[in-house]
């Protein structure tokens, strides 16, 4: 199964998902797992399961690092750190809304 993607057929993926899956575009508000955050550059708190459960493997993996790298070599542990922040980020602008500035509500009187 050499050159074969291990994906759905784009036949069984709905309609508006295609597009943010090929250009990799982040995904709208009601399918993203990171909404944008009100005020400021970035995500807030996730909106879906599958972004706790992003959250809660990043925490996790920050305390086994805590526990088993860092005693050992404190700059390999700011590497680690790092490594997770870089993964954390790429996975919410993947799966979150676009992130933009925001300076909160515009619909206020």
């Amino acid at each position: 199964m050499q050159g074969r993607a291990l994906r759905a057929p784009e036949s069984e993926l709905p309609p508006d998902l295609i597009p943010h899956l090929i250009t990799g575009m982040p995904l709208p508000k009601d399918k993203a797992w990171f909404p944008a955050k009100t005020h400021g550059w970035g995500w807030g708190l996730p909106s879906r399961w599958q972004g706790w459960g992003v959250m809660f493997g990043f925490l996790g993996s920050l305390l086994l690092g805590a526990f088993f790298v860092a005693p050992r070599n404190t700059l390999a542990y700011v590497g680690y750190v790092f490594l997770l922040c870089a993964l954390l980020t790429g996975i919410c602008y993947a799966k979150g809304e676009a992130p933009s500035w925001r300076w909160g509500d515009d619909e206020t009187p």
